[in-house]
Formats: C-alpha cells, structure tokens, sequence
C-alpha cells in the first residue's frame, strides 16, 4: 500500500487501484502500441487518479469545514472514500456528500475552458484538457446517481429522511440496473456495467435488511 499527506489527510491507495488505472488507461488503445499510445495511456491514468483523489479532497474540506476533528482518504479498486468523524446536520451530511462531485465539476469546467481559451495548443495539451474534462464529468455524474454508497444515494437518503431507507434502497436497485443496462448497450463498458449491477445488489441487501428490521 502506499501512505502519504494529502494537505495535512492521511491518503491510503490500495495496490488494487492500480490494477483499475491500468485498465482506464489502456482500454480501446490499438495493439500496436509505440510511444504515443504510452503516453496517452499513462495521461489518462494521471488523470483518473487526479479525479480521484481530488474528489475526496473535496469531502475531506467539508468534513474539516463542518468540525470533524479527522478525516481520512482511501483510493480502492472502485474509486475512492473519505471518511470523517463527528455528528452532522442532514444539511451538513448533503454538503460533505456534494463536496466531492463539485471539485470534479469544477475541474471538467478548467478542462473545457482550455480547450476553448487554447484552440491552437500543441496537440498533447488539447488531449490532456478533453481527458481532464470527460474523466471529471464522468466521474461527477456517476457520484451523483442516486446509489447506495454513491454520493447521490447519501444526498437522496438525507432528502427523503431516516424512515425512508427502503424508498432509498428501491430508487438505488432501479437507477444501477438502468445504469448498467445503458453502459453495456451504449458503450459496451463492461467493468462499469458488473459495477452498477453490484451497486444494485448491495441496495437490495440494505432492502431486504430494513425489511427485517
């Protein structure tokens, strides 16, 4: 594993994700390979990763901003987590759950705007400003589905209250199946298709759960 500070939060990356970035990275590449085809790949990793953990860097802000005394960051497989101590308000749980999809589209925002303030940059930083831009907004409308334990599903949660998790788990098992049915139709993204239908799986527990309960 690899430990290091991010501005004062622990980060953890687990040797998994790599295993994620090199997936992301080469993924539709042509088999010839050649230089060109190395460096995209690694810009595209570079850029994964940066989404990432910036992301949580975002949660990790509003955790500290609304008193949490620690808040820490793990990069995994899926994507990434922060978790953070102390008791919050519903509003204050919605705005450490939106942190993380704001930094990302703020920085999809940086990425269209050099591609549209440097028409004629050399061609290497246009690809760099779209690969910034794609990977942001993907990443931020994906957190933003309303899935358990996507930041859309803890938004919808504080929204709809406590006593509505089966309201929550139902709209989770709709939304990933919708999901992963539209990633393989329309991109043949099967990672991304397993991961939904996992989502769905993991919210038909928390059904099943809260009806036992």
């Amino acid at each position: 594993m690899v430990r290091f500070q991010f501005f004062g939060f622990p980060v953890t990356i687990q040797p998994v994700f790599w295993i994620l970035c090199a997936l992301i990275a080469f993924m539709g590449m042509p088999a010839s390979g050649g230089p060109d085809v190395l460096v995209f790949g690694l810009m595209k990793a570079a850029v994964l990763f940066t989404a990432i953990l910036l992301h949580e860097f975002g949660h990790a802000l509003a955790y500290k901003r609304f008193g949490s005394p620690h808040a820490e960051i793990t990069i995994h497989g899926m994507g990434g987590l922060c978790s953070g101590t102390g008791h919050f308000t519903p509003k204050q749980k919605i705005a450490i759950s939106f942190a993380g999809p704001l930094v990302n589209l703020i920085l999809a925002g940086l990425g269209y705007a050099i591609t549209k303030a440097m028409p004629d940059a050399p061609p290497l930083v246009l690809k760099a400003a779209k690969i910034l831009l794609l990977f942001n907004w993907f990443v931020a409308v994906l957190n933003l589905l309303p899935i358990l334990p996507m930041d859309g599903g803890r938004i919808a949660e504080q929204l709809l209250g406590p006593g509505r998790i089966r309201t929550v788990a139902i709209i989770g098992i709709v939304t990933a199946i919708l999901a992963a049915i539209y990633s393989w139709v329309a991109f043949s993204f099967l990672i991304l298709s397993f991961l939904f239908l996992y989502f769905a799986y993991q919210n038909f527990q928390m059904l099943r759960h809260s009806r036992r309960a």
